[in-house]
């Protein structure tokens, strides 16, 4: 009974073994044209670009400091679009919460 469990675990450890030295590495590549970085469009990018196209520094500026950014960006936390317009907006007053209002009418009746 002993041998044979012993020669049913050496199969399985010999089956595990040549299953992955037969393994070969999985290659994805994706298709269709390349994305570009997602640093072009941001606010907070600093972009030196030189006579070649391959020729760019792309450095992030968000938070006062300077990172270098060596690689393409599909998705930022940070992002702010630099095409978007802003505007001023101007508020007329602030309405008040009535109880926060009656609490201050009712301290200062007090003294």
């Amino acid at each position: 009974m002993e041998i044979t469990c012993i020669i049913f675990l050496v199969a399985i450890i010999r089956g595990i073994v040549s299953a992955l030295q037969r393994r070969k590495p999985m290659i994805t590549t994706i298709q269709g044209s390349v994305r570009e970085s997602l640093c072009m469009s941001c606010a907070y990018a600093h972009i030196a670009r030189g006579y070649r196209e391959r020729d760019r520094i792309v450095s992030c500026t968000y938070a006062g400091s300077v990172r270098r950014i060596r690689f393409a960006i599909s998705t930022c936390s940070m992002y702010c679009n630099r095409g978007v317009t802003s505007r001023i907006v101007r508020i007329a007053g602030f309405a008040q919460a009535a109880g926060v209002r009656d609490a201050v009418i009712a301290a200062k009746m007090t003294r």
